[in-house]
């Protein structure tokens, strides 16, 4: 492959699924896979059905989980949807900065727990189950009842509120 057409270097942005957003760079190719800094390789064939270059002329899509965009529905328009986000470079360059250095560092395994909100049934009920039914498919049915009722949005804000809890556990410790 010449040098001309090689995709190394190139910056790619998710633009679908669970990685929607994040960013990979390409570090090797061959004539049927791209290879990325994370590990992962991709097919070049259907690189453009789940991935966006980004270079100066197509700039990242602006991604904040934390605080989605709403609109009526006058105002559906592709420019009121998707505003370009440009990072200075004294910004890119902090971040890229710290974001090397902590992930260069040692690390310490640290468990986390999550807690999520949920409605349960009353004891009053669970006792009757658990009298009435098989351990097992009492527990079964909970565990079904339970799964349908959690959602992406329980999911992400339970583990936003816990990782903001352990960064702030984590600061302490360090500052004393």
């Amino acid at each position: 492959m010449s040098k001309e057409n090689s995709s190394i270097g190139l910056t790619y942005q998710w633009k679908k699924g669970e990685k929607f957003g994040s960013q990979i760079e390409v570090t090797k190719e061959d004539k049927e896979f791209l290879y990325f800094d994370n590990g992962e390789k991709m097919f070049k064939k259907v690189v453009d059905e789940f991935l966006n270059i980004v270079d100066g002329d197509n700039p990242a899509m602006p991604i904040d989980l934390t605080n989605p965009p709403t609109h009526n529905e006058e105002d559906l328009s592709a420019d009121s949807i998707v505003e370009p986000v440009y990072e200075t470079k004294k910004t890119k360059t902090q971040n890229s900065i710290l974001l090397d250095l902590i992930d260069k560092s040692n690390k310490k395994v640290t468990s986390v727990k999550l807690n999520v909100s949920l409605e349960l049934p009353q004891k009053s009920l669970l006792k009757l189950l658990y009298q009435s039914y098989k351990k097992d498919d009492v527990n079964d049915a909970l565990n079904i009842y339970l799964n349908d009722k959690l959602d992406y949005d329980t999911v992400v804000d339970a583990v936003r509120n816990t990782l903001d809890g352990t960064v702030t556990k984590e600061k302490e410790k360090a500052t004393k």
